[in-house]
Order: structure tokens, then sequence, then C-alpha cells
């Protein structure tokens, strides 16, 4: 049973991270998940978020290094407040701005189980 999936540095873009957010919806026992450095920009963060909403068995979630900005932030931001699973993600040396960093902020208000947030 796969429980670590790491596709980190293959340019899957926003159409691949879409792809890997479907699968992550069905998905019940991958624990791991690395997208990093894979030009993901806000549409793919937002199929992301979104399965991240569904998925019940992700505690670790490292998305750095993409092209992820305010939206998308916002898009992740918004599951973080449902997810119940996650306790680990990375989402730094993106192109996150003051008012995505805000909202992610706001959201770990309501989160109680992320333990890990990393945005430098």
């Amino acid at each position: 049973t796969l429980t670590s999936l790491d596709i980190c540095n293959n340019k899957i873009g926003d159409s691949g991270a879409r792809c890997v957010a479907e699968a992550l919806r069905e998905n019940q026992t991958l624990t791991s998940l690395g997208i990093r450095n894979n030009n993901i920009g806000d549409s793919g963060a937002r199929c992301v978020a979104e399965a991240l909403r569904e998925n019940q068995t992700l505690t670790s979630l490292d998305i750095r290094s993409n092209k992820i900005g305010d939206s998308g932030a916002r898009c992740v931001a918004e599951a973080l407040r449902e997810n119940q699973t996650l306790t680990s993600l990375d989402i730094c040396n993106n192109k996150i701005g003051d008012s995505g960093a805000r909202c992610l902020a706001e959201a770990l208000r309501e989160n109680q189980t992320l333990t890990h947030l990393d945005l430098d």
C-alpha cells in the first residue's frame, strides 16, 4: 500500500496538480505528498485545496517552490479550516504576499491539527 508519494521537480503544472488532486480525493492510504518545484500556480493550488477538504489520510504536504500566489494561498487556507488530518504544510518559496499569508494565519485559528507550517 502506497503511503508516500514524491513527484517533485517534474513540471506537472496546474493540469498535473488537478490530476493529483482527483486521485487524492479518492485515496485512503497516502499520508505524505511531495509536489514541490512543479510550476503549480493558483489554479493547481485550488484543486489540491479542494481535495484536502475531502481527504482524511494525508498528514504531510510539501507544495513549496511553485508559483502559488495570494489566490492559491486563500484556497489552501479555506481547506485548512475544514481539514482534520494535515499536520505539516510546507508552502514556502512561492509568490504568496501579505494577503495570502494573512488568510493562512487566520485559518490557523480554526485548524486544530496543523503543527508545522513553513511560509518562509
